[in-house]
């Protein structure tokens, strides 16, 4: 597997066994929803073109900003609104202002109001020459970082990135693994 090279300078990873693993102290994890969605992990939302992801995508940034049950999902008791940073790699700017509008139309009619302050948006259209610095490399992720420092009495956000493989440099190969794995996960 592994050349005499490659041997010299790598380590392995660290892996205990699981008697220590269960015994083992970490501190608890906080919800903002249950089970859902918990502060300082990764959610992955994944799912055929077509079938709602950017829906999805959209209410569940809606719920962690203003701190609302989603789908059947509870807000945390304790938990505050946490800002969000949406990065949408796909969808046409104008499409997404109408489906925004439709949310916090909603949030009127039912006479709650939307905290505007938390939920920020990033989209191709708005970037230079409508394009997004690849976040699987240092400068995409600079990027992002220097637009979370700006509103850094708002920190720490949530960051949902809608479409993942339009705004990272992977070749087809790769992203066929990646495609693969995933629906290899699902059966």
């Amino acid at each position: 597997w592994i050349g005499s090279e490659t041997r010299k300078v790598a380590t392995p990873i660290t892996a205990i066994s699981i008697r220590d693993f269960i015994q083992r102290q970490y501190p608890p994890t906080e919800y903002l929803l249950y089970p859902l969605v918990s502060k300082q992990t990764i959610t992955q939302i994944w799912a055929s073109p077509g079938v709602g992801k950017t829906l999805f995508s959209m209410q569940l940034a809606t719920a962690i900003s203003n701190g609302e049950n989603f789908l059947k999902y509870n807000w945390a008791e304790n938990a505050k609104p946490v800002p969000v940073l949406y990065v949408e790699g796909e969808m046409s700017s104008r499409n997404l202002q109408d489906r925004i509008c439709n949310i916090t139309s909603r949030f009127q009619d039912e006479n709650k109001e939307f905290n505007f302050e938390y939920f920020r948006i990033a989209t191709c259209e708005e970037q230079e020459n409508s394009t997004f610095f690849p976040l699987n490399e240092e400068n995409g992720r600079k990027k992002v970082e220097l637009q979370l420092e700006q509103k850094r009495d708002l920190l720490p956000p949530a960051v949902i990135q809608k479409n993942a493989q339009s705004i990272s440099r992977l070749n087809c190969r790769s992203l066929t693994k990646i495609n693969d794995l995933i629906s290899m996960r699902r059966k």
